[in-house]
């Protein structure tokens, strides 16, 4: 029972940990949710044989406590469990993934957009928001596989919704006019809409016609949102 081995998983033994796990493993059915969220607790132990252990054990059960966890592991120090983590989550088919993995591009590389791929049939529009991300997260020219797989979930158009400082600069600008001529995409600009409680803003009227300015310039397709009353 998940109540006997709750306790055993503080041991100060590795091993004893690990034995905790492989019980909880061994749940019936009727309780292995609970038993593999149990186990999560440990995802982020010391020992690397526990955290293996865990990771092995709530791989097959999916529950937002083990997507979280997973998640986490996205992150883990060993790149071996790193790995094993974006294969679970891409196993999970859970979107909330999604922008997890986007951001564990810089260290997983292709590995992080083959998992994207997976969620392109059912999370086309979040997904293809995560390969704009790495775009323009990317310092070095963008990686001709992220720009193909923008291509084939969307080819024709790019939308792109301008906050106040922090996407309507002019490098902003550049960045997606280099995007827009590679997919030949036409540029949609939506100024935010400023929502009280909310710490963004809606970007000035100059700053908008100058990133609009930039793409026109380059000869990029672009239209630029208007709305009566800004």
């Amino acid at each position: 029972p998940i109540a006997y081995w709750r306790p055993v998983l503080q041991d100060p033994d590795p091993n004893i940990r690990v034995i905790a796990i492989e019980g909880l493993g061994k749940a019936p059915a009727q309780s292995r949710e609970a038993a593999a969220d149990a186990a999560t607790q440990l995802i982020a132990d010391d020992s690397l044989l526990v955290r293996r252990a865990v990771l092995k054990q709530i791989s097959q059960v999916k529950t937002p406590t083990t997507v979280a966890a997973v998640i986490r592991a996205l992150d883990d120090k060993d790149p071996a469990i790193a790995k094993r983590a974006l294969q679970v989550l891409t196993q999970y088919k859970d979107d909330a993934a999604v922008d997890p993995i986007a951001k564990a591009y810089p260290a997983m590389g292709d590995d992080a957009l083959a998992a994207l791929k997976s969620f392109e049939a059912t999370s086309p529009d979040r997904v293809l928001n995560a390969y704009r991300s790495i775009l323009v997260a990317t310092d070095a020219k963008p990686r001709d596989k992220t720009l193909d797989a923008i291509a084939r979930i969307n080819p024709q158009a790019a939308t792109t919704l301008l906050i106040a400082d922090v996407n309507d600069s002019l490098e902003q600008a550049a960045k997606l006019r280099d995007i827009a001529r590679d997919l030949h995409a036409h540029v949609n600009l939506i100024p935010y809409n400023t929502v009280e409680g909310l710490p963004w803003q809606r970007p000035s009227a100059t700053r908008r016609e100058r990133f609009e300015g930039l793409l026109r310039d380059a000869r990029v397709p672009v239209t630029l949102r208007r709305e009566k009353g800004h």
